[in-house]
């Protein structure tokens, strides 16, 4: 190891300032970016929603989220924490700024100062001072194509937008950490449990990945040798120290745990994902990626006008690691479960049914599991490189030769990390490019944004379509933002891409067809915006235009509709449910407001058993004073017969109604949407989502009993110090 003496904190200090510098200048551009047009708008939109919630005095833990997929309460079965996260930082900074502006200073901060995470992480387990702050500095230079890893590409505005992913890439090498120390007997349990506990929370995934990844320290590997009764007696302690890190961890997140399974059957598995997401690519494209050099260090730069590749130093060093690193248990332990979810993440065409041993594994993105490798691969290229200078420092340098070959190794092993450096550089110098080009863009189309914010004020006059990515809307854009992405970005309530795939009636949005008055009335679209390529419908009519657009006003109602049901769909499975709506949007139907009930068995629509009356006509009456929250609709409502009022929002458990304020049911009807039954005569009808009750009570209980155990444990560890040798 190389000598550093006193002058040790110092330069380690200045190391992780270069490590911090170099990831901080190469993605600046987080900082300026433009308006978002990947995932990150999901996240913006999740972020505002906890903010709304937060400054309405409710808990945040579960809100509506209305702008895309007809409606969902995504919260209720997706991850929450690093939304949270985010929320708290935008109301402790000064001025109000908007949470898009706190996702661009966090995402450059997350990947800037990941450097010290990591070396803090890796020292808290075990690993030694140099290995651990090269590899904290190699983690910054990690590149592959697309992988959804660990890269900037996943995180930044030219990339992926993964935030969620971005935050679990900070608690995850946290909670190894501390549950390593904790099941050793060196750290505190209740530590380790909150942080595997804030992984699950922030990225389902990741905490899934690191609660299997703890298993792994009940093996004798990583405690004594299994051959005495003392051996044996560790052993039990340290698996009882697991079963304690497990059992903390399911109090604090049991408020989010126990809704998202009671509630499973209403997360949707859509067909208009690609299926390698839960499949994977298969070992033998990972083996082309490999091979390629392209797990850690793909990508290219130019020097003088000439292109290179960049080679693959960090995959070397790794491997090299690998082989010096395997007698410090720390380094076995990281290095070994990276490995094992990167045997995990070739999926299916791989595996096949053996991955069923693994929980939940058909609802996991199996292809996400490529990203603890890329965390710490890093760390055995540290490994590698510290055994590199060691035996270069140690060799003779007696003579001339001697003192050559050192010297050319030690220029050899700069040059192929700075070209690393370099291709990072490049790449981030395209992503500046692009996101350049496409501000100028925006600011010569100030004309089309102001119509998409004005129409996005009027969220009570129903949906927007704007086009999708199948239609003319991938080339109707402004710059390289597609106006659908716009209206994400101001969180009006549209039909566009399917920005969370998760709502089970965002299966039919790709089934929409904007030319149909009877689609655009079931499906709650007001206003249209086209290109002047395209040809508008012919029953729309236009309220504005610029030079190259159309704003159109549709002749439907917007958010509730007057529909007779006309009969019951018992269907066991989603895909017997999809097959029956599909069939009943493609006919006419829909156009004569004949909708179907759906019969869930076992599941929200279980009450709704009466068989339906058969229609004795279109339903009749009038819908006014519609009034649209977030979580709330109302409506009055005027109709000659009994008749079903729907509300063209995803159906869901939480969904409560009122009607002239006595509670009434609401129905699953056709497209997965909701309906209440109203009789003859004028009515008011009130519909919100409502979590369920006792969620913010059991998290408040889940939060005591952890303080209790972190309080008994502390008295035990006092106990112990005090009855020690030493005390």
């Amino acid at each position: 190891m190389p000598h550093w003496g006193h002058w040790r904190p110092f330069l380690v200090g200045l190391a992780l300032a270069v490590a911090v510098a170099i990831p901080a200048w190469i993605v600046r551009d987080e900082l300026n970016a433009p308006p978002d047009l990947n995932d990150t708008l999901v996240h913006q939109a999740l972020t505002d929603a906890v903010l709304d919630e937060w400054r309405a005095g409710r808990s945040g833990l579960d809100p509506w989220i209305a702008d895309w997929a007809f409606g969902y309460p995504v919260l209720h079965h997706y991850q929450p924490g690093a939304y949270w996260i985010t929320a708290l930082v935008a109301c402790a900074l000064p001025g109000a700024p908007s949470a898009a502006q706190v996702l661009d200073w966090m995402t450059w901060l997350l990947i800037s100062l990941h450097p010290v995470l990591m070396y803090w992480a890796l020292r808290w387990i075990g690993i030694e001072r140099f290995p651990a702050l090269a590899g904290a500095s190699f983690s910054s230079l990690v590149s592959s194509p697309g992988l959804f890893g660990w890269e900037h590409a996943s995180f930044t505005w030219a990339g992926s937008g993964l935030y969620a992913q971005l935050v679990a890439s900070w608690f995850y090498p946290l909670t190894l950490a501390a549950a390593y120390r904790a099941v050793e007997g060196s750290g505190r349990v209740w530590l380790a449990s909150a942080l595997l506990a804030a992984t699950f929370l922030v990225h389902l995934i990741y905490g899934y990945m690191a609660a299997i990844a703890l298993a792994a320290l009940a093996l004798p590997v990583f405690g004594d040798a299994f051959t005495s009764t003392r051996a044996r007696r560790s052993l039990l302690r340290r698996c009882r120290r697991l079963a304690a890190i497990y059992g903390g961890t399911a109090l604090l997140s049991a408020f989010f745990v126990i809704p998202f399974l009671l509630d499973r059957e209403f997360v949707l598995h859509s067909r208009w994902e690609p299926q390698w997401k839960w499949d994977s690519h298969g070992f033998g494209a990972a083996w082309d990626i490999l091979r390629a050099g392209d797990l850690l260090d793909a990508g290219s730069f130019s020097v003088a006008g000439a292109r290179f590749g960049r080679p693959p130093v960090l995959a070397v060093l790794a491997l090299l690691g690998l082989i010096v690193g395997r007698r410090s248990r720390p380094f076995v332990f990281l290095t070994a479960t990276s490995l094992g979810w990167y045997l995990v993440s070739f999926g299916r065409p791989t595996w096949g049914s053996a991955l069923s041993v693994l929980p939940f594994s058909s609802d996991l993105h199996l292809h996400r599991m490529v990203g603890p490798l890329q965390l710490f691969a890093p760390v055995a290229a540290g490994v590698g490189v510290t055994w590199t200078l060691q035996r270069l420092r140690r060799s003779s340098t007696a003579t001339a030769l001697g003192a050559l070959a050192r010297v050319a190794g030690a220029a050899l092993l700069a040059a192929a990390l700075a070209s690393a450096v370099l291709e990072r550089g490049a790449t981030a110098e395209q992503a500046r490019t692009w996101s350049a080009r496409t501000r100028r863009a925006l600011t010569e189309r100030a004309d089309l944004l102001a119509s998409i914010d004005r129409l996005g004020s009027e969220s009570a006059a129903g949906r927007l379509f704007a086009g999708r990515a199948q239609d003319f809307g991938k080339g109707f854009q402004i710059g390289d933002l597609p106006c659908y992405a716009l209206l994400a970005g101001t969180r009006t309530p549209a039909l566009s891409y399917l920005y969370m795939a998760m709502s089970p009636a965002a299966d039919f949005l790709p089934l929409y067809d904007p030319w149909r008055l009877d689609h655009n009335e079931i499906f709650g679209v007001s206003r249209q915006i086209f290109p002047t390529s395209v040809a508008a419908p012919e029953f729309a009519r236009v309220i504005d235009q610029g030079s190259d657009y159309r704003v159109l006003a549709l002749p439907t109602s917007p958010w509730f509709s007057l529909v007779n049901v006309v009969a019951n769909l018992a269907a066991s499975s989603e895909e017997e449910r999809y097959q029956a709506c599909r069939h009943w949007l493609k006919s006419e139907r829909p156009g004569r407001g004949e909708l179907f009930r759906m019969m869930r068995r076992g599941g929200g629509g279980e009450k709704s058993v009466r068989a339906p009356r058969a229609a004795p006509g279109p339903p009749r009456g009038t819908i006014e004073q519609i009034e649209v929250e977030p979580g709330r609709w109302s409506a009055e409502i005027e109709v000659e017969q009994a008749t079903h009022l729907l509300l063209k929002t995803t159906f869901h458990p939480g969904l409560e109604a009122e009607l002239d304020g006595m509670p009434v049911p609401v129905e699953e009807l056709s497209l997965h949407f909701a309906g209440v039954e109203v009789g003859p005569g004028r009515h008011r009808v009130v519909v919100r989502y409502r979590p369920r009750r006792w969620r913010a009570p059991l998290a408040g209980l889940g939060l005591v009993l952890f303080a209790l155990g972190c309080g008994v444990e502390e008295l035990r560890r006092r106990a112990i110090s005090a009855r020690s040798p030493s005390a």
